[in-house]
């Protein structure tokens, strides 16, 4: 069973009305968008531009559709009509597009048809193209995805607006620029959820605020073609310096002011779209109109939870393109259910997952492994604020959480709530000095005996930065071609949680002294070596790298330890046995070869057979280097099932 499958079930329920807030006025959700009879009419804003905006709603048979608006709520002298797509016997989606509107302009409206009209709405038009003075904010949420009584997206969108209208002391149109959405709108591509779970609900701010989608996996269920998905979205009308997307409605790119935001389709992979990528890229990096670059895809660069299930394609083939300028700051994926936040190795550009509220995902559940290109996953319900100062070339990200999956649902969003706790901050400057070189300062005078620490000198930065991440590598040449040791370590690194009761994560880096690193006994065999090292900034600028240092170890393993096996088929039966020979042992007394059944993780479940390296469960008084150990193939299960054997270290899980 994959991911998709398993976090896939059958969606039920409604919706049910919101909690009251502070900007009362606005905040209510209405039990299904639009239907007639009622005076909960709430319009969606899409392709916000500075000249025009698309409007659209649903009703269940009417057929006129029009907009009236103005600059002041008094005076809405203008109109506007549209169509209504007649989707079903009782969906009919009514779209309007405005045009001759200005930039940085409030608007208020309201839409109508022949049996109901709704109440009067305002919203604002992004800065001009280009523009450079001033702020630009984009309320990021991910997956929604399921439909049930509990409406947790609903849920995170209020909360959302909450903090937002607080935080800046204005209505939510005055405090946001628009909604950004990286993909999973939707379950499944049905009418029912289109109109009831995305534009359902979302209708909390969807008359204030423009929302732009991504194409998700979800979207391509019961709509393989995506061609409801194509009917609701105008995307076809947007372009970048008269490029033109090969598929429109499914990738494509804009710009706000001087922010260049990029949608690609993780379903629709190939060289097309890459192309088309690079074509973008080409201009935009001579583009002095461009200071920001931000991409959107939905399956991300990396993932520490299901581990391999992001988009190799992102990560191989269109993240190296978007990183040939240093335009592009971030990389925005979701399809995990949780928040996530890293660095690429090399370029300075930072990679999150926002992953809101969709099915179930907590630690324990799938494949897990704590990538060093990722710095904090945290199993929360969260959105996140992007906040652009356009002047200084400056993006500020806060995340904010709201609730957990392991608690219960009756109390989570209540006495358990986080109450849009912060749990994580970060920054990217253009024009920023990038750290100071750093040094290897052990002294080091002719041979040495293994364990080594290898320590660097303090992080220094003319920016006033602080030292987010130290990048060690201890090479067998001095071109360091022939890597023994590439490591990056970030000063936090958030994996895993407490469990219960508060399922808190855990900093694996508390009290972990980055600036150094130890080579214990028995990691390397004898030889020369070359290290180096360099440091990274919370501006996710990494300093040249350090002068090479080099050093010879000596009264070590003579060579890599190493496992060969006789064979690679074996029958299971009393008569057969798995022979399995070592090879420069770490050096250890209680080192041992255990087997496990393929897909298992050292350190999880048991082994099925182990001992230690002189074949039995008691541990040798010396150590033992080279030799051969025999399992009965009998004691593994029948069935063509796969094993696999290892050496570990010393009465642990390290596999040497």
């Amino acid at each position: 069973m994959n991911r998709s499958e398993f976090l896939r079930i059958t969606s039920m329920g409604l919706t049910t009305r919101g909690l009251l807030g502070a900007w009362a006025v606005e905040r209510f959700v209405s039990p299904l968008l639009g239907e007639e009879g009622t005076s909960n009419l709430r319009p969606y804003l899409h392709l916000l531009q500075p000249d025009s905006v698309w409007v659209s709603w649903w009703s269940n048979t009417d057929t006129e559709t029009w907009v009236d608006w103005g600059t002041t709520a008094g005076s809405l002298s203008n109109t506007a009509s549209g169509s209504a797509l007649t989707m079903s016997a009782q969906d009919r989606y009514h779209a309007v597009r405005m045009t001759g509107l200005q930039p940085n302009q409030f608007y208020f409206y309201r839409v109508r048809s022949e049996r109901e009209t709704s109440a009067t709405f305002r919203f604002r038009t992004p800065p001009q193209l280009g523009q450079k003075t001033g702020r630009f904010r984009v309320l990021l949420l991910g997956d929604n995805q399921i439909l049930t009584n509990e409406r947790r997206w609903a849920r995170l969108m209020e909360r959302a607006k909450i903090k937002l209208e607080d935080k800046f002391g204005v209505p939510i149109e005055e405090a946001v620029d628009m909604v950004l959405n990286p993909g999973d709108q939707v379950d499944v591509g049905t009418l029912d959820h289109w109109r009831n779970l995305h534009f359902g609900y979302s209708n909390l701010v969807s008359p204030n605020l423009s929302f732009m989608t991504t194409v998700g996996n979800h979207e391509t269920y019961s709509d393989s073609g995506l061609a409801r998905y194509k009917s609701l979205f105008k995307y076809d009308q947007v372009t970048y310096q008269g490029i033109t997307s090969p598929d429109p409605k499914v990738y494509y790119a804009y710009q706000y002011a001087n922010i260049l935001f990029i949608h690609l389709s993780s379903e629709h992979t190939g060289s097309t779209q890459a192309n088309w990528v690079q074509s973008i890229i080409n201009a935009a990096a001579v583009d002095s109109s461009v200071d920001f670059i931000i991409s959107v895809c939905h399956r991300p660069y990396q993932a520490e939870q299901f581990v391999g299930d992001i988009s190799s394609w992102l990560r191989t083939t269109v993240m190296p393109i978007l990183c040939q300028t240093p335009k592009h700051m971030l990389n925005i994926g979701a399809h995990h259910h949780l928040y996530a936040r890293g660095q690429t190795r090399d370029w300075p550009c930072y990679h999150i997952i926002s992953g809101a509220t969709a099915w179930d995902q907590f630690w324990g559940q799938s494949t897990e492994t704590d990538f060093d290109d990722v710095q904090k996953t945290i199993a929360n319900w969260a959105w996140q604020l992007l906040d652009f100062d356009l002047a200084n070339r400056r993006m500020d990200v806060e995340c904010y959480a709201e609730a957990n999956v392991k608690f219960p649902e009756s109390t989570r969003w209540t006495t358990q709530a986080y109450n849009s706790r912060l749990i994580d901050q970060f920054s990217r400057q253009s024009g920023l000095a990038v750290p100071a070189t750093p040094s290897i300062t052990t002294a080091i005078t002719g041979p040495v005996t293994l364990p080594l620490t290898l320590a660097s000198s303090a992080f220094s930065s003319a920016s006033a930065q602080v030292l987010n991440s130290v990048h060690f590598q201890i090479a067998k040449d001095a071109a360091f071609t022939q890597l023994r040791v590439d490591r990056i370590r970030d000063v936090e690194n958030l994996y895993g949680d407490t469990g219960s009761p508060l399922w808190e994560p855990i900093n694996r880096n508390a009290g972990v002294n980055v600036l150094e690193w130890t080579l214990a006994t028995g990691s390397q065999p004898n030889g020369t070596y070359h290290a180096r090292v360099r440091h990274r900034d919370a501006n996710a600028s990494w300093s040249a790298w350090s002068t090479s240092v080099a050093f010879t170890i000596q009264g070590s393993v003579a060579g890599d330890p190493k496992l060969t096996l006789a064979k690679k088929v074996y029958n299971n039966s009393p008569n057969e046995n798995i022979a399995i020979t070592f090879e420069y042992a770490p050096g250890n007394t209680r080192d041992w070869v255990a087997i496990y059944q393929k897909g298992q993780t050292p350190g999880g479940p048991n082994s099925t057979q182990w001992n230690y390296l002189n074949g039995s469960k008691s541990a040798p008084s010396t150590p033992i280097l080279n030799g051969t150990l025999s399992f009965p193939a009998s004691a593994l299960t029948a069935g063509n099932r796969e094993w696999f054997a290892t050496l570990l270290v010393n009465d642990g899980y390290t596999e040497a």
